[in-house]
């Protein structure tokens, strides 16, 4: 049986996306089996300047992405990147690659027959080609989503025309950091999935404004207006 290195819980809380749970009952992925050469991320992690998650973030490794590991210990896995050395939770790094999100995405839609709604989604279905991959990428990645909502009546012209899905956060004034977990994954891939903007937690980006970041935007009244029990993300096409 594995030895569970203290601090791997809060480690794994890191995590910018996957498999979120209740911290509890976290599920932890394999620790990294190699101490140096090439590691790949599982999912999206932070990277730091120290071996704690109090130190401070300076960039995040995508799952998929490799990066050079130099070696590792409590929990932690001192790496290469860009000539600098940095901190990266080892629970999330493996030896070799996961699945490609296109992929994930495809068995995510033939999982289901073609049919994206589930639990209490409606309107999934007739979303656009960029809009349903992000919704396999999610179903497929995110067990801690169980509903979203495509393609409805709306004052403004995105779901209507099906360029849009909202991201239902369970329990979202407790759990923030999930919707912005998957917010900044999305913004970071936004050129891969066709996504033109983000809204959550009454804040947006765009691509065409990238360089502001995230934008405060004037308050509409509720928490679902203020778009902070959901996250919006909008497509081209």
């Amino acid at each position: 049986m594995k030895k569970i290195i203290p601090g791997l819980r809060r480690a794994a809380a890191t995590a910018v996306i996957g498999t979120m749970v209740s911290v509890g009952s976290i599920a932890v992925a394999p620790t990294a089996s190699a101490h140096s050469g090439e590691v790949t991320a599982t999912t999206a992690v932070n990277i730091r300047t120290g071996a704690s998650i109090n130190s401070s973030r300076i960039g995040v490794l995508y799952r998929g992405q490799s990066v050079t590991a130099i070696d590792s210990s409590n929990g932690w896995t001192k790496v290469s990147r860009g000539g600098r050395t940095a901190y990266i939770a080892s629970a999330y790094l493996s030896g070799s690659k996961p699945a490609t999100a296109a992929k994930s995405s495809s068995r995510a839609v033939s999982s289901t027959g073609g049919n994206l709604n589930r639990g209490g989604s409606s309107g999934l279905n007739q979303t656009n080609p960029n809009t349903k991959k992000i919704i396999g990428h999610i179903w497929a990645t995110q067990p801690a989503i169980k509903t979203m909502f495509g393609k409805r009546n709306s004052s403004t012209p995105d779901h209507p025309a099906g360029r849009a899905v909202d991201v239902m956060i369970p329990n979202y004034r407790t759990n923030k950091a999930l919707g912005w977990r998957i917010a900044e994954y999305y913004r970071a891939n936004a050129r891969q999935f066709g996504i033109n903007y983000i809204i959550f937690d009454q804040k947006i980006w765009s691509v065409g404004r990238n360089a502001q970041g995230w934008r405060a935007m004037s308050g509409r009244g509720s928490d679902a207006a203020n778009h902070k029990d959901h996250v919006h993300i909008n497509t081209y096409g």
